[in-house]
């Protein structure tokens, strides 16, 4: 599931654990701190019917076997 921002595009992931702002010389970077290794890609799934969305965090879409 892509994600488009002006200027940025990447991956909508999942991460276990609360939000934790990274930091520079104490001070927030604007980003998360991620570990890749426990991030999973996102996949989303849409009923042609009704439009509703399910996502799913998926260990293949993030390159892991």
């Amino acid at each position: 599931m892509p994600e488009l921002a002006p200027g940025v595009q990447g991956m909508t992931c999942w991460h276990p654990g609360l939000p934790e702002w990274a930091t520079i010389l104490g001070l927030r970077t604007g980003s998360f701190k991620i570990d890749w290794k426990q991030a999973m890609g996102v996949c989303a799934f849409r009923c042609s019917n009704c439009g509703v969305l399910k996502l799913y965090a998926a260990p293949a879409a993030a390159g892991e076997e």
